[in-house]
């Protein structure tokens, strides 16, 4: 379905949809969210530095991109690090990289790419101001579900991605990345329910694609 429908399916079956909004928000787009009830979180307005990468960053992006940890390294054609600036203070951790994303290298370049793209403006918010990446760097075969193992072996990178990077929020999309921060809960239960962990907050979220499925 169009865009719309697929807000309206998030709505309706999802129950919430937290909203983060960084920068000012006309009044047109404002009472359009408050219409749909949406919970919304506030952060003051950030300078982004996009230029000022530390070598740290620049080393871990290398280790990313030449990772041969796993098996996946042998059917991927591109790892996917992430991208965005590193002082964004807010992150998005989705699961790992689609058709796409591996032809690219690009986190979120397909059609869940453009509807997070679409929730992200509808907030006032620009992609290029915030941080996105995966759990897992390199495309599964066939899009599967990330293993446990790989998970594991990837944990490293995102450890130090959210060091680096030092987020405001964090918002988990989907399953695999939520149950790094909540091991033992279930998307449908905590989904828009912001929780501080380890002094930052944390938003579990389901994945945009799940909307686009239903739609």
């Amino acid at each position: 379905g169009d865009i719309n429908s697929c807000k309206k399916n998030l709505l309706e079956n999802n129950n919430n949809v937290l909203i983060l909004f960084l920068t000012q928000v006309n009044e047109k787009d404002y009472n359009k969210l408050t219409e749909y009830n949406f919970p919304l979180i506030l952060i003051n307005e950030h300078n982004f530095n996009r230029d000022n990468l530390t070598s740290e960053f620049v080393e871990l992006y290398q280790e990313i991109r030449s990772c041969e940890a796993c098996l996946l390294h042998t059917t991927r054609k591109n790892a996917v690090p992430g991208e965005g600036p590193q002082d964004a203070q807010v992150m998005f951790i989705g699961e790992a990289p689609g058709l796409n994303e591996d032809r690219e290298g690009r986190p979120f370049v397909g059609r869940a790419g453009s509807f997070l793209e679409e929730l992200l403006a509808a907030a006032g918010l620009k992609r290029s101001e915030v941080f996105i990446c995966n759990v897992l760097k390199c495309r599964p075969p066939d899009n599967r579900d990330p293993l446990p193992a790989e998970i594991d072996l990837c944990s490293d990178f995102i450890s130090r991605q959210i060091q680096l990077i030092d987020p405001f929020v964090v918002v988990t999309l989907g399953r695999h990345s939520m149950r790094r921060f909540f091991p033992d809960a279930t998307i449908s239960r905590v989904h828009g329910q912001p929780k501080t962990v380890a002094g930052r907050l944390i938003v579990p979220m389901y994945h945009p694609a799940a909307a686009l499925h239903r739609g």
